[in-house]
């Protein structure tokens, strides 16, 4: 932790880690790993981590640091990724000025209320026990867990206090029953068993979803047994679905193929709903009044509470007239755009999963929106984004929403966005050195940075949620 000193032995420098990110990302930096051997003293901040495996999953990396330390790291890590467009010399200075003439100061990290017991999202991986040293003493129990950092030696994750409550004793019982029934688990060597992975999800209403990920399809008889006990232990569980993925790979599901012409197509003969839909209902907004329908291969952030702060405060600042478009890019189930969306403005989502894309779509119909005031795109932005443009300028104003992955908007993406005019630009991002370079291209095309927000999604990793806002000069 910073202010401790400590005996390290350097034992990998990640050389194509540091190839792909580039110098522009880690500021020259390389990125290495290294073995802990001795530490002389402890910081202030230092304290007892929640979690027992903390040390060997490699998930909540930050779990021995204070929570009001955590938040701090964070907004830091942040201004610092971000120096260079914070830095009216970087630039040019008028772009960098607030409408209050100073520089933008990068806000203090939005906590998370809750620190453990967040996570409404989890993703488990299916291990034998007897592959596993030390299972423990329910040795029919197969090992439900994650990776050890650089390898494929499940630690046991059943037990996580980041996830929900309810999908713990989910996955415990879970690994009980299918050792019990003698079910097979699958085995990277020879690519033969038939669990892989498990999928939960827990909505506000209690409601959880089961995603069982096979490759070897299961005795159908056993399996049902499985599902009804299941059933029986927990009531909340409303939806199963068996997801066949023989694939070798790191893929939790078998790629769809969408060729069929409609975004349903997703859904086909690799998924079975083995109880219920294949969806939940999942309620955001302060006061619970955006509904968004979400399928088992659909993405929805984890961290409930902190989404829907991000989705309100969003909201709030950029405040949709009447008359306006607002493109939301890289839109997932529809969320952040139907949140903005207010009557009279019109509203268009870009999205590459076909599942998402018909979830928004569902979401919206079901809410009373036209297909005029909401419709979603199945593709990529670089695809859709460049037609929009004609749209844009016949809005009376328009808004763009961005909420790329990791690796941030391609130059394809950003020309597209630039060339949509809009009057200002929400952006979200979970990587702060590919937002840093977003941010430079943008304020160096007529576009003032008003404000830099992070949000704690991922309380106890170093992983940060970060909003940027900008405007038209």
């Amino acid at each position: 932790l910073p202010g401790e000193r400590a005996h390290v032995k350097v034992v990998h420098v990640s050389s194509h880690v540091n190839r792909a990110a580039g110098a522009e990302l880690t500021g020259g930096r390389q990125l290495a790993f290294g073995a802990l051997m001795h530490r002389y003293d402890a910081a202030p901040e230092r304290q007892i981590p929640a979690c027992g495996a903390f040390g060997q999953c490699g998930g909540c990396t930050l779990q021995h640091l204070s929570y009001n330390a955590q938040l701090r790291f964070k907004r830091e890590r942040v201004s610092e990724s971000l120096a260079a467009v914070l830095t009216p010399l970087a630039v040019h200075s008028d772009l960098l000025a607030s409408s209050a003439g100073a520089p933008v100061q990068v806000a203090p990290c939005v906590p998370s209320p809750e620190p453990l017991s967040y996570r409404s999202r989890v993703k488990l991986v299916a291990a034998s026990a007897a592959a596993v040293p030390d299972p423990g003493p329910a040795a029919a129990r197969i090992i439900l867990g994650a990776y050890a950092p650089r390898s494929h030696r499940v630690i046991d994750m059943a037990g996580c206090k980041v996830n929900t409550p309810a999908l713990r004793a989910l996955a415990r019982t879970l690994g009980e029953l299918w050792g019990t029934r003698s079910l097979s688990v699958y085995d990277e060597e020879t690519g033969r068993g038939a669990l892989r992975y498990v999928l939960l999800r827990e909505v506000r209403s209690a409601a959880i979803q089961l995603s069982l990920v096979v490759a070897d399809p299961p005795p159908r008889a056993a399996l049902l047994e499985v599902v009804a006990a299941l059933r029986t232990a927990h009531p909340q569980l409303a939806s199963v679905v068996l997801h066949h993925n023989p694939h070798p790979g790191n893929s939790l599901l078998a790629s769809a193929d969408p060729s069929a012409g409609s975004a349903d197509a997703e859904l086909g003969e690799a998924d079975e709903p083995l109880l219920g839909p294949d969806f939940l209902y999942e309620d955001l907004g302060e006061s619970s009044d955006l509904r968004l329908r979400v399928s088992a291969r659909s993405f929805l952030q984890v961290n409930r509470a902190v989404t829907s702060r991000l989705y309100a405060e969003v909201a709030a600042a950029l405040a949709v007239a009447p008359g306006e478009l607002i493109l939301d890019l890289y839109c997932g189930v529809g969320g952040l755009g139907r949140t903005l969306w207010r009557p009279g403005a019109r509203l268009i989502g870009i999205e590459t999963s076909a599942s998402a894309v018909a979830d928004a779509e569902h979401s919206a119909r079901a809410a009373g929106l036209s297909e005029q005031e909401a419709r979603f795109l199945c593709g990529t932005v670089e695809e859709h984004l460049p037609g929009l443009s004609g749209i844009a300028a016949a809005q009376s104003a328009t808004l763009v929403l961005v909420n790329p992955p990791r690796r941030g908007c391609t130059s394809g993406v950003l020309s597209a966005v630039l060339a949509c005019a809009p009057r200002a630009i929400a952006y979200v991002s979970c990587n702060p050195q590919s937002l840093a370079r977003d941010l430079e291209r943008l304020t160096a095309s007529g576009y003032t940075l008003t404000q830099v927000t992070p949000y704690d999604m991922h309380p106890g990793t170093p992983h940060i949620e970060t909003v940027a806002l900008l405007r038209r000069t």
